[in-house]
């Protein structure tokens, strides 16, 4: 599956690329709802793009930074957001945010921390995840093999390590312009009845957390006060989760890995659950995933939050192009929305007709009234039901309509030719 559609998507970037009115360049396609900068890999290098591609677009661009800003000695990496020191088992003993001038983690406890524990559910096996598998815990401290590295814009350390018959390969990557740190990860798996979970203690006074969830998020209590809060032990989320006091949090993203627990202030990401019943072999043999963690200021919906997540499981799409007197223009945006808090999730085909349909949703919690963009060739616009059956025609310039959005509302449009 994978390759049939990394071939589709190729084929369709060859051909917008042989279409384009320009003089050169890098083609990079946006696929996400809204406008950004960011990593991008050009000829297999990591690049950070200087300039923003439009949402649902593309942009020919001609200026990217190739080289690192970040430092690396010893264990030690820098860049403009963080310094990072490493141990001697890859985690993370300081982090210290030299934006807002405070420690990331709690003094003494680590970061990038795995931990496994014994697996016994009660039944369910591959199923479930019963709360007394923190009786039995396993910290991986043993010594790691750790070498620096660079690639592109970007430099970390790769640091593999062994436990028991398995072994754990991680990239950790600082940016020289994204406040991001991402951990690439291979995993060769051949345990049995555990899970292995991945911690972050972040220093911040709170009693909750905040777990995306599709078309929104709920927030947590992080403590087991009550039968009802001790019953919540583990939290399934998407893309990310968040812990904050006022003015101060840490997110922790994921690609592709959505159980969760938070144990006051640290965050524990589950990464694998090796269970026997009714399949003997779940979860072994390789895994490959990124999580990653950011630090902000403010509120993380403001701090754009949301939005690193996305990029994070939905990077630039590149090809390199030559001088072309084609068509289309150097950039262009299929549609946008003039609300940050309003994202445009799903752009495809109407299921009955040539129409497009466009379907959005509030990921703030905030009512809004949010104006959207599209491109020329579309004349009318209606409001539809999940279903795509049109409920009502709307106010509509043949450039864009504005139309209102309640909290967390999926609000889904079709525009016809």
């Amino acid at each position: 599956i994978a390759e049939y559609t990394e071939g589709v998507i190729n084929e369709k970037m060859g051909v917008i690329a042989s279409k384009l009115n320009t003089d050169g360049g890098v083609l990079v396609y946006n696929p996400s709802g809204f406008e950004r900068k960011g990593p991008a890999v050009v000829d297999g290098k990591t690049v950070e793009l200087c300039d923003a591609v439009p949402a649902f677009g593309w942009k020919v661009v001609k200026n990217y930074a190739e080289n690192t800003d970040v430092k690396i000695n010893g264990l030690t990496a820098e860049n403009k957001f963080y310094k990072m020191v490493l141990d001697n088992a890859g985690r993370i003993t300081e982090l210290f945010d030299k934006t807002a001038c405070r420690q990331v983690l709690k003094d003494g406890e680590f970061g990038n921390e795995f931990q496994a524990f014994e697996d016994y559910p009660r039944s369910y096996d591959n199923w479930e995840i019963t709360d007394y598998y923190k009786e039995k815990k396993w910290v991986l401290d043993d010594t790691a093999e750790i070498t620096p590295i660079t690639d592109g814009s970007r430099a970390g350390f790769k640091v593999v390590k062994k436990y028991l018959e398995s072994e754990i390969s991680q990239n950790i990557w600082l940016y020289s312009d994204s406040n991001r740190i991402d951990f690439d990860t291979d995993i060769d798996w051949h345990e049995q009845h555990q899970i292995l979970k991945v911690a972050f203690p972040v220093d911040v006074h709170t009693n909750t957390a905040v777990y995306e969830t599709q078309f929104g998020h709920v927030e947590r209590t992080t403590h087991a006060n009550t039968s009802w809060d001790k019953a919540k032990f583990e939290v399934c989320a998407h893309k990310w989760i968040t812990v904050a006091e006022n003015g101060y949090g840490v997110g922790l993203l994921n690609d592709c890995k959505y159980g969760f627990n938070t144990e006051g202030s640290t965050m524990k990401l589950t990464v694998l659950k090796c269970s026997t019943y009714p399949n003997e072999v779940a979860d072994q043999g390789a895994h490959k995933f990124t999580y990653s963690i950011v630090a902000y200021e403010g509120d993380f919906r403001e701090a754009g939050l949301i939005n690193e997540a996305y990029a994070l499981n939905q990077p630039f799409t590149v090809a390199n192009v030559k001088a072309n007197d084609g068509d289309l223009a150097e950039e262009f945006s299929l549609v946008n929305c003039d609300k940050a808090n309003v994202i445009v999730e799903t752009v495809k085909k109407a299921e009955a007709d040539d129409g497009m349909i466009v379907r959005m949703y509030d990921a703030f919690d905030r009512r809004t009234n949010a104006k959207i963009t599209v491109a020329d060739g579309f004349s009318k616009a209606y409001l539809c039901d999940l279903m795509e059956n049109e409920l009502s025609e709307l106010d509509f310039d043949g450039k864009s309509v504005t139309v209102p959005v309640s909290n967390f509302e999926i609000v889904t449009l079709k525009f016809a030719k």
